[in-house]
């Protein structure tokens, strides 16, 4: 193969032609030193000193290897230049250029092998022909540097090889360097010697020689709170200097290393990244075991002991930290559908985390370890774990001795059978947190509040859970029926509206109050035209119909028309513009207060009334009076009035149970005028829609005269009339003269 990438030039002959026969005859010793030193100073000149020459006479012989037949014409070209020179002879190799020109001596487990460039055959058979070498691959190159250095360079490799375990010495150029390991102590200190006593011309390069060998290759660091104390091995002197400036936030560091070989790969960034995580310990040990990382101890907090964890993911590291104690100790379980459970927060310790993470559909791997987990932990997350699988989705929690569930019920059986887990079956020791489970969401919802013939009532549909059933059935009565099952999804305000229902039913003989899933229905036969108009002035006060109600009664048996009228207020008002909603005004047993239940900000219905908002035509005038019975009879009426005693339902135009005896007084009084006309007036005061307040003042008035009809007042002689806010005789600014504003007053009728 060598011979296939040589191409041998034939030697040649130039001759120089030019002198005379005196000056050929003058060769003398010192002329031919000369010439010589000028031949090879003119090659380098020519940057062909490759070239080796010698003299004979005057003849020079060119020898070498160049890269090309060019380079050898030249440098035969420059010597021929010389003055002097009779002839130029040559015997060069032609050869391909190496750069750099490089020769190494490898050794791996004992043997040795060289490899690499030679300047000719001659050197190529001579070198591969040492009986030291397991192996030769040496092939003819050019670009030699100088043939007496890069031979003394060449040797010295070889000498050295020896004292290597594993390893090479490299020549390239005239530089040599080396690497590996050699196979004891003594060796180490040998070659160290030797490569610094290098031959003449032969410079040194890299030097990365391994200390000897160990196995096992074990390397530990303890950290006791105040020190690092490092022992063991460690490859070289730099790796030991890292250790020593490792981010240990000022802990002082001893080091007890001694330098070996041997080391696994990445131990220098390895140890250091060990000792910087040891150092965020309240104490602990790392170790490295012939590749085997290991950290334990005791971290003094979650999140450090969560940081050192993954500072080490990488590393492969086994990293066994004791839990930290947690002040704020937690632990989830959020039910997912398909029965998946998942896991968050705190486990006391591996093996039940592993517990958890056996359970068929559990993803523990969000669990950390902790310690201070109360004593119940167990215990609780087991009740909770039962809990739940009465859930279709759902949440359950324990902080410290604290339970808490929300979520959704899978069947209204699971939802009573949820309620009485947690009313009765609660391990000892825990106590009950936020309570937000729910009943399963029903597809449409609906509920209804019944009135039966014989006067019983029976609630049934749906209602969210038993605190509403319980407060329903209470306020339905003593006698009331539940067919009531348990669903969330219930419409906004159904609380309120529910309340509503039942508010109606006694106005009924027979009849419902039913939710549809869109519409609240009020139907059924009022117990009376007073039960209906009473029915209706809830509607109309309310804003009911805006609401989504609908009115479907029966026509109630006839009763005695009461007249009534509606007087204008002080000024006529204008169309009314959106109002905000009026706030409730007063409690329960408030006087003739405005509507204080909530209704859209809209522009209200007009309230019709029969007949104009102006003042009626004079009733006909009534029979003689003894004058003394009607001033009697107007001046009780009027400090009657004055108490300001007739109180009604908040918002509604219901008279309070407690009004009944001023009512007595009221009927007691006009019997001192039996012939006499009444007027009954509603006041309010301005809070809310102007139009609203006129409208609940008539019914209020209305409602006194149905009263006073029923404690025998003739109905012909009574006129209901609402002023709403037109006449007040206080000051609306504050609450005491709002409170004088709503009244009744019962006057005789003018002219009389």
């Amino acid at each position: 193969m060598i011979r296939d990438l040589l191409k041998w030039a034939a030697p040649g002959v130039v001759t120089v032609f030019g002198g005379t026969a005196a000056a050929l005859a003058m060769a003398t010793p010192h002329m031919i030193a000369d010439l010589t030193a000028e031949g090879e100073h003119a090659l380098r000149a020519a940057q062909l000193s490759w070239g080796r020459i010698g003299l004979d006479a005057r003849d020079l012989s060119l020898a070498g290897t160049a890269s090309t037949t060019v380079e050898r014409d030249a440098a035969m070209a420059v010597l021929a230049a010389i003055p002097g020179i009779r002839a130029v002879r040559e015997t060069v190799t032609i050869a391909p250029l190496a750069t750099p020109y490089e020769i190494q001596v490898s050794v791996e487990n004992g043997a040795i092998s060289l490899s690499g460039a030679v300047p000719n055959e001659s050197v190529l058979n001579e070198l591969a022909a040492l009986p030291t070498l397991a192996a030769a691959d040496l092939v003819v190159r050019s670009g030699q540097p100088d043939e007496i250095a890069w031979r003394a360079g060449v040797d010295f490799a070889l000498a050295q090889a020896d004292l290597l375990e594993s390893g090479a010495l490299t020549l390239s150029g005239l530089t040599v360097s080396t690497r590996g390991s050699t196979n004891s102590e003594r060796a180490l200190g040998a070659l160290q010697i030797a490569l610094a006593d290098l031959p003449e011309g032969v410079s040194l390069g890299q030097v990365a020689i391994d200390p000897v060998r160990v196995a096992p290759y074990t390397w530990t660091a303890t950290f006791d709170g105040d020190r690092i104390a490092i022992s063991g091995y460690a490859p070289a002197e730099r790796v030991v200097e890292r250790l020593r400036m490792a981010d240990v936030s000022g802990l002082p560091i001893a080091t007890g290393l001694s330098l070996a070989s041997g080391a696994p790969e990445g131990f220098a960034e390895r140890s250091r990244l060990l000792v910087e995580q040891l150092a965020r310990l309240e104490h602990g040990e790392a170790s490295i075991v012939d590749g085997v990382s290991r950290l334990t101890g005791a971290p003094p907090s979650i999140e450090v002991a969560q940081a050192v964890t993954e500072a080490l993911t990488d590393t492969g590291a086994i990293v066994q930290l004791a839990p930290p104690r947690v002040a704020d100790y937690w632990v989830s379980i959020n039910r997912q559908p398909g029965n998946v459970l998942v896991f968050d927060g705190y486990a006391p310790d591996e093996a039940t985390r592993q517990a958890f993470a056996a359970i068929a559909g559990a993803d523990a791997s969000f669990l950390k370890l902790g310690s201070g987990a109360p004593d119940s932990y167990r215990l609780a997350v087991d009740f909770g774990l039962d809990l739940l699988s009465y859930l279709a989705e759902g949440r359950f929690s324990l902080r410290g001795n604290v339970l808490s569930l929300s979520g959704f019920a899978t069947t209204p059986t699971d939802y009573r059978t949820l309620i009485g887990l947690l009313e009765s079956g609660v391990p000892q020791g825990l106590v009950l947190g936020q309570m937000d489970y729910r009943a399963p969401p029903a597809a449409q919802y609906g509920f209804a509040a019944r009135r039966q013939a014989d006067g019983a009532v029976v609630l049934s549909g749906m209602v969210p859970g038993p605190d509403l059933e319980r407060h329903l059935l209470a306020a339905a009565g003593p006698d009331a029926v539940g067919e009531l099952s348990y669903a969330s999804g219930e419409p906004l305000n159904f609380t309120i509206s529910a309340e509503q229902a039942l508010d109606f039913l006694p106005w009924l003989d027979e009849g419902e109050v039913r939710f549809d899933g869109r519409n609240w229905i009020v139907r059924g036969l009022p117990a009376s035209p007073i039960d209906r108009s009473a029915i209706e002035t809830e509607f109309a006060v309310r804003g009911l119909v805006r609401s989504g109600w609908v009115l479907d009664l029966a026509e109630a048996p006839p009763a005695p028309a009461t007249p009534a009228e509606i007087a204008p207020p002080a000024t006529a008002p204008a169309e009314p513009e959106a109002t905000p909603e009026p706030e409730a005004f007063a409690a329960q047993n408030e006087v003739a207060t405005s509507a204080a239940v909530p209704v859209p900000a809209a522009e209200p219905e007009p309230i019709t009334v029969s007949g104009p908002l102006s003042p009626p035509e004079p009733a006909p005038a009534p029979a003689a009076v003894a004058p003394a019975g009607a001033a009697l009879c107007r001046e009780q009426l009027a400090e009657l009035s004055a108490h300001n005693a007739i109180l009604f339902q908040s918002g509604a135009a219901i008279i309070a149970a407690g009004a009944a005896q001023e009512l007595d007084a009221f009927a007691q009084a006009l019997g001192l005028c039996p012939e006499l006309a009444v007027n009954i007036e509603g006041h309010t005061d301005s809070d809310g829609d102007d139009q609203r307040n006129l409208a609940l003042s008539v019914a209020r008035a209305e409602a006194v005269v149905n009263a006073l009809i029923e404690r025998g007042v003739a109905p012909e002689r009574l006129y209901a009339i609402g002023y709403g806010e037109s006449q007040p005789v206080a000051d609306n600014a504050n609450a005491d003269g709002k409170r004088q504003n709503r009244r009744i007053v019962v006057t005789l009728r003018d002219g009389l």
